[in-house]
């Protein structure tokens, strides 16, 4: 039996609306044999119905369960478990991609050696309308082929679903998605690149991302914001097997540029508890202050976290705001 050249995961949960238009974008690929491993998630609402009756007038497509207490990790670990291809990408069930997503990929990674193929997405919303480029333009300024001890900053583009990852990564035990929580990516992202030789980058819009779908865990944070507390120990646990040097330090940096972004994004009943965690997690942390992830603002801002309380976290941002406000308006003043 011929094994199919990418293996594409497709989690699962509550998504009947979505799931048509998602898989429609992947059986029109125009790379030939992909396998299609969609991965249901204990969805309530007819999903699983729905991709086994597509399942069966698509053999491309094959059909697995997960329990729903093992989230979205869960279900992604389980389709790298069944999946036959030489390479596999990751589309989440609400989103859709490109036609030839995956023959632009897969050539690149055949023609450059690459373990991993980045490519560039576009955000839209519930009535179709595109928003912006996900990766921004200056993270795609990067050499053709280029390793991630050479630009480390690739490692914070913590989507799984933009890439095209060679199979041999998932030797190793480490290069799993964490269970039952959320923010998966945060962890599986870095720790695959830091195993990859070589990755590629291209500036081709094929991934499409539905945002602020109601019931998503991005529009649904609450108290899941806290599950980064456990990915943040994770992460720290699996840095010293990676085999870039520097990579304990790189892990330090990652933690707390994500702990700041999730810090802006926390609904507010939320966010003094939160500020607390990090604070602790951060001070405790042995943090690199002339690192190669944080820019010169964001190491300001982990100073203030480190050594101030929430009120004066808070008062820091604010002013931080109008400063900046200031040298917009003065930039247009003088032009």
């Amino acid at each position: 039996m011929n094994l199919p050249p990418v293996s594409v995961i497709v989690p699962i949960y509550n998504t009947c609306r979505y799931v048509p238009q998602c898989l429609e974008s992947l059986l029109a690929q125009t790379l030939a044999e992909i396998e299609i491993v969609c991965v249901d998630n204990g969805s309530t609402d007819g999903s699983l119905g729905l991709v086994r009756e597509y399942a069966a007038t698509h053999s491309s497509i094959r059909v697995l369960e997960c329990p729903h207490e093992a989230r979205v990790g869960g279900a992604r670990n389980a389709g790298i478990a069944a999946a036959r291809g030489a390479y596999i990408g990751f589309v989440d069930s609400d989103d859709y991609v490109a036609t030839m997503m995956y023959d632009v990929l897969y050539a690149a990674a055949r023609a450059t050696t690459a373990d991993v193929v980045i490519c560039n997405g576009m955000t839209f919303d519930e009535n179709g309308q595109s928003d912006h480029p996900m990766v921004p333009v200056a993270q795609l300024q990067y050499p053709a082929v280029f390793t991630p001890a050479e630009h480390p900053r690739i490692l914070l583009n913590t989507t799984c679903w933009n890439k095209l990852w060679s199979a041999h990564l998932f030797a190793s035990e480490d290069v799993r998605f964490p269970e039952g929580c959320v923010y998966e990516d945060i962890y599986f992202v870095p720790i695959a690149l830091l195993a990859a030789q070589k990755v590629s980058m291209l500036p081709d819009v094929l991934y499409h991302y539905r945002k602020n779908r109601p019931g998503s865990t991005t529009t649904d944070r609450g108290s899941n914001v806290f599950d980064f507390c456990r990915i943040a120990g994770e992460l720290r646990s699996a840095a010293p097997r990676q085999r870039i040097a520097g990579s304990v330090e790189l892990m330090e940096e990652l933690i707390a540029w994500k702990y700041m972004h999730l810090m802006r994004v926390t609904p507010r009943g939320y966010r003094r508890a939160f500020f607390r965690r990090m604070h602790q997690d951060l001070t405790q942390a042995a943090m690199p202050w002339h690192g190669r992830l944080l820019k010169r603002s964001e190491r300001r801002e982990l100073r203030v976290i480190r050594c101030g309380s929430y009120l004066v976290y808070r008062s820091y941002l604010r002013l931080r705001r109008v400063y900046g406000a200031l040298r917009s308006s003065t930039a247009t003043a003088t032009r």
